[in-house]
């Protein structure tokens, strides 16, 4: 949004508008002068919606844990795979079979 959407929006002269923006300085009458300091716009918080950038690094290192442990464990090849002699077929441990 522009300067001049913002002041319409809040109902404002777009000089006024750009005087809260930039701020400025003001001397009165008997030389005393004011100063206006700009209006900043405020800190964004992180979002609870999304995940920091340490919340994801560990995520990402569970899963990668997750993945590792994953690949080690003994009964993550399936029941017809042998290591070294690719696939062999047996019926007797087919998905639909209760007897593996």
């Amino acid at each position: 949004m522009n300067n001049s959407a913002a002041c319409r929006g809040v109902g404002i002269n777009r000089r006024t508008g750009i005087r809260w923006r930039y701020g400025r300085t003001v001397t009165s009458a008997d030389n005393e002068s004011r100063s206006y300091p700009p209006l900043a716009a405020p800190k964004r918080d992180v979002s609870v919606r999304y995940l920091s950038e340490d919340e994801r690094i560990t995520l990402a290192d569970a899963v990668e844990a997750a993945l590792r442990a994953l690949r080690n464990h003994p009964r993550r090849s399936s029941p017809g795979a042998r290591p070294g002699l690719g696939w062999v077929r047996r019926p007797s441990c087919m998905p639909w079979s209760t007897q593996c």
